[in-house]
């Protein structure tokens, strides 16, 4: 079995400087914290997946569990 390795990217502002440095660091992957700068309200899936494809990289998504886990999609306790 092979070992991929990635890294979490989950700051603001422009994602695609990371993607760049991810490939040039030699990672298989990206993983997208989506319970802060990925939501589903703040991102678009085509972009971050074409400058994915535009580095060679695979995407990951870190999902918000306890939004995730909700019919209604909103956060609180089960």
């Amino acid at each position: 079995m092979d070992v991929r390795q990635g890294f979490m990217i989950e700051h603001d502002g422009d994602y695609r400087p990371a993607l760049a440095a991810a490939a040039d660091a030699g990672f298989d992957h990206v993983e997208l914290n989506m319970e802060k700068r990925f939501s589903r309200d703040a991102v678009d899936p085509g972009a971050v997946g074409a400058a994915a494809d535009a580095h060679g990289l695979d995407v990951v998504a870190h999902l918000d569990t306890a939004r995730e886990s909700r019919p209604s999609g909103r956060a609180g306790i089960a």
